[in-house]
């Protein structure tokens, strides 16, 4: 009986020793993680402390110089997020570069279409009297692109006094947009040629006299534009769309040989050749005595032109493949009109 009892009570200690260290391991695990928790935490106190002290050391002339390397790259949406936080940085109003700043800012926002707070860096600009030219220039062209007809209007009268070049033709751009064409052309008018915007001038100028039924005179604006040797990418630019204009002009007035001659004379990789082709098309189909080897050649110019858009001159190029006999082609082109093209996606 006791040795029976004696066991029974050796098997209770030696069950309650076991449940004891068992305890004791988990007390210990837990300590164990304590410590650690408590030292990550540590750390990660440090660490913010490190990037605080980082941040408020920062030197707002880096950031300029990061944001501007991002501008001159193009690559507008990452330079509007370093010029965003550079302007409000209230350590950087006072230097000699932030109106530079909010000028960045601005055209990135111009690029990334946020129109509404491009606008509001262009205001600024204006109210400080700074960068007027620049400032002016792209609030008309926000506001034409907003119709916002009574911003137009305002910036068209402009602030007064004397004014340049850059600004005369911003003013003149704002008239033209408003159909205020007369007013429009008075500014113009005073671009030099041989300024910046004088080229640009003289082509709205043309613009100007076809929407006052002035033909002859427009005619002849946009012969000077073309007349002489091409120059830089925007000349170019110009007159290929003088180009345009010339051949729209002698399509209207019955002279499909010279509108011809003004359509063939924009180059493949020009970005108005889609709309050269078309009009093309249609001269040769007004034409009678365009011969089908002219309609031939419109073709190939259709297929040499490797652009997602090409379709959009089917429904000209269907009645070239009908008048030259071949209606299969023509039928092929039909359906491709009626058809939205796919994208290429870039892998």
């Amino acid at each position: 009986m006791r040795a029976g009892l004696f066991a029974l009570l050796l098997v209770v200690g030696s069950v309650s020793a076991a449940l004891s260290d068992e305890r004791g391991e988990k007390i210990a695990g837990a300590d164990l993680e304590l410590k650690q928790a408590r030292r990550l935490s540590a750390e990660l106190v440090e660490d913010v402390k490190a990037l605080r002290t980082e941040v408020s050391s920062f030197n707002p002339d880096e950031r300029f110089i990061d944001a501007q390397v991002y501008f001159d790259l193009r690559r507008y949406e990452q330079a509007s997020l370093q010029l965003a936080s550079l302007v409000e940085d209230a350590r950087f109003r006072k230097d000699a570069k932030y109106f530079d700043a909010v000028r960045m800012l601005g055209v990135a926002l111009f690029n990334v279409g946020n129109f509404q707070g491009a606008r509001q860096q262009f205001e600024a600009l204006l109210s400080a009297g700074v960068e007027e030219q620049v400032a002016t220039t792209h609030l008309v062209e926000i506001a034409a692109r907003l119709g916002n007809t009574q911003d137009l209007q305002k910036l068209a009268r402009g602030s007064g006094g004397g004014a340049s070049a850059g600004i005369m033709y911003a003013r003149g751009k704002a008239h033209y947009f408003t159909g205020n064409f007369s007013s429009a052309m008075d500014l113009l008018r005073q671009v030099p040629i041989e300024s910046t915007d004088g080229q640009r001038a003289r082509y709205l100028t043309g613009a100007c006299l076809v929407a006052l039924d002035r033909m002859d005179d427009a005619y002849r604006t946009f012969e000077s534009l073309v007349a002489g040797s091409a120059g830089g990418e925007e000349t170019d630019e110009i007159r290929q769309m003088a180009f345009l204009a010339l051949g729209r002009l002698d399509y209207e007035r019955g002279n499909y040989s010279k509108a011809a001659d003004f359509y063939q004379r924009i180059p493949h990789d020009s970005p108005h050749f889609d709309d050269a082709l078309y009009e093309a098309t249609n001269v040769y189909i007004k034409w009678p005595e365009s011969a089908p080897t002219r309609w031939s050649a419109t073709l190939r110019s259709a297929r040499r032109k490797r652009c997602w858009r090409r379709w959009w001159a089917s429904r000209a190029t269907r009645s070239c493949h009908a008048k030259l006999g071949c209606f299969e082609a023509a039928s092929a082109c039909t359906w491709r009109s009626t058809t939205r093209p796919r994208r290429r996606t870039r892998k």
